[in-house]
C-alpha cells in the first residue's frame, strides 16, 4: 500500500510539471571562488529561459566571494543568498537545497559556468521526457587544454539496474523525488559525495534522460574547495565514501545496483590511495593508510593484505607514470 501511495504521489507531482512551465532551483556553493563566480552567476542569469531561482550559498569565504554575491542579488530578484559557516561543499549544497522551491533542482559551482541554452534546452527535454533526472555532457578546461570530459548518449529510459556514471554539475534532479525520500549530501565528505548522492537516488529515479549536448563547463581550479595536496585528507574521505557504498550495497533497496555500489567503493577506495602515493608517501603515511584500508575493508576483499599490496604497487606505478609525462610535458613548454 505504501508503494502504490508513494507512485501516486509521485505521478500526481509529474502531472502538474507536464501542465506548466517548469522552474529550476539552481544552487551555487561558494568557497574562496571570487576570480570565477562573478562569471559563473553571469551565465546563469544570461540564460533564455528565465523561469529559475537562483541559491548562492556562501560557505564561509574569506575572500570577497560574499560581496560579489551580495552585489548581483541587488541587481536580480531571483537570486537568494545564503551565508553560514565554513561547513563544506556538502553542507552548502544542503543548505541549497532545503531553501529551493523549484520543481527541479540542479547544481553548478562556483567556479565553473553554464553555456548560453542550458535551460531552456533542460526544460524542453524534461516536458518531452518526465524524466526524474536529467543529464548534459561536460566540457572540461585546464590551463593545457580542453576537451569533453563527460560524455552521455541520447538516451531516455529506466535505469535498469545501473547508474552511469554523471556528474553533479549539468544534472537536474525532480526535487519532490528527493524532499520525498529526503536524500542529501553526506556533510563532512569532501571527494565523491556526488557519486554518492546520485547513487542514492537510483532506486527512486524511474526515468532518466541524458543529453549528447554539452551545456556545462567544468574548470580545473587548483584553488577549488575540493583541491587538496593533503593525500591522507582524501583517503580518508574516498574511504568514507567507500564504507558508505559498499553499507548501501547490503541494503534492500539498492539490491538492483549492489553490484555497481561495490564496484564504485573499490574504485574510490584507489583514488584515495593514489592520493596517498603522491602526495603523502613517506612510509608513516602509507603506513597508516594500510591500517585503515585493513580496519574498514578486510570484509569486502576474499585476501585484503594482498589486495593491499597490489593496490598500492598499482598506485605507485601510475604516480611515477604521471610524473614522468608532468616532466615532459613542462620541457616541451619551455
Amino acid at each position: 500500500m505504501a508503494f502504490n501511495s508513494e507512485e501516486s504521489e509521485r505521478n500526481t507531482a509529474g502531472s502538474k510539471v507536464q501542465d506548466k512551465a517548469l522552474r529550476f532551483s539552481i544552487v551555487v556553493p561558494v568557497y574562496n571562488t571570487e576570480k570565477y563566480l562573478a562569471e559563473c552567476i553571469r551565465s546563469i542569469l544570461a540564460q533564455s529561459y528565465g523561469n529559475f531561482e537562483l541559491i548562492l550559498v556562501d560557505d564561509g569565504s574569506t575572500d570577497s566571494s560574499r560581496q560579489i554575491c551580495m552585489e548581483h542579488a541587488a541587481t536580480d530578484s531571483r537570486i537568494r543568498v545564503i551565508c553560514q559557516s565554513n561547513h563544506g561543499v556538502s553542507a552548502a549544497r544542503n543548505a541549497g537545497l532545503d531553501a529551493s522551491s523549484g520543481d527541479y533542482v540542479t547544481f553548478t559551482d562556483s567556479d565553473d559556468y553554464l553555456l548560453e541554452g542550458a535551460l531552456e534546452y533542460a526544460a524542453a527535454k524534461i516536458q518531452a521526457t518526465g524524466a526524474d533526472m536529467l543529464a548534459f555532457g561536460i566540457r572540461k578546461i585546464t590551463p593545457y587544454k580542453s576537451f569533453h570530459y563527460r560524455a552521455v548518449p541520447d538516451k531516455t529510459g529506466p535505469l535498469e539496474g545501473h547508474m552511469p556514471h554523471l556528474a553533479i554539475g549539468g544534472s537536474f534532479f525532480r526535487l519532490s523525488a528527493l524532499n520525498l525520500h529526503d536524500i542529501r549530501f553526506t556533510e563532512g565528505l569532501a571527494y565523491s559525495e556526488d557519486r554518492v548522492f546520485i547513487l542514492s537516488f537510483a532506486p527512486y529515479c524511474r526515468q532518466l534522460t541524458t543529453c549528447s549536448e554539452v551545456f556545462y563547463i567544468y574548470r580545473s581550479n587548483d584553488g577549488a574547495a575540493t583541491c587538496s595536496r593533503n593525500g591522507l585528507r582524501i583517503m580518508k574521505n574516498q574511504f568514507r565514501a567507500a564504507r558508505i557504498m559498499f553499507n548501501m550495497s547490503k541494503e534492500s533497496l539498492y539490491a538492483g545496483f549492489s553490484e555497481q555500489l561495490k564496484g564504485q567503493a573499490r574504485k574510490v577506495i584507489k583514488w584515495g590511495i593514489h592520493a596517498v602515493v603522491r602526495y603523502n608517501p613517506d612510509s608513516n603515511s602509507i603506513f597508516s593508510t594500510r591500517q585503515e584500508f585493513l580496519k574498514q575493508f578486510s570484509g569486502e576483499y576474499r585476501h585484503p593484505a594482498c589486495a593491499w599490496t597490489k593496490l598500492l604497487a598499482t598506485r605507485r606505478f601510475i604516480v611515477l607514470r604521471e610524473s614522468v609525462t608532468r616532466f615532459f610535458r613542462g620541457h616541451a613548454e619551455d
